[in-house]
């Protein structure tokens, strides 16, 4: 009897979910993403965005994979910035088979400056930061 597969199981972070709405312009795989975009448009349905921990040419980056339907498409890294905030709970949790995911949307307006920059987190407002030094034991 074969093996089975463990598939990872999709989590959410505190740190993504305090950022409120973020916006990444795509960096690669942008035939897929508009193909991703006009389908979302015609059929409806959400997107979800996960982030994978990489090595690009020797450096550790948090890499941002959309997700519609069946398809997926790599498309871009995080900044260092905000990857810094939350790569080393990434990492950890994609040790132990987990992903970090959230909702996402893709702005399809072919006329529009913005057109395939991906919002992550797009229906949140932006929150304070929690503070937990109050919280009781």
């Amino acid at each position: 009897m074969p093996k089975r597969r463990r598939h990872r199981r999709s989590v959410s972070l505190v740190e993504l979910e305090d950022l409120g709405p973020y916006v990444i312009r795509p960096q690669q795989n942008l035939d897929a993403l508009e193909d991703m975009a006009r389908g979302q448009a015609a059929f409806g349905g959400g997107m979800r965005a996960r982030i994978l921990p990489e090595r690009v040419d020797g450096t550790r980056v948090l890499t941002v994979m959309v997700l519609y339907t069946s398809t997926r498409a790599r498309v871009a890294t995080l900044d260092p910035k905000i990857a810094k905030k939350m790569s080393r709970k990434v990492r950890w949790l994609w040790l132990i088979q987990r992903v970090v995911s959230c909702e996402a949307a893709v702005d399809a307006d072919p006329n529009s400056p913005n057109y395939l920059d991906i919002t992550l987190n797009p229906g949140t407002p932006t929150l304070p930061v929690r503070d937990l030094s109050s919280r009781a034991n």
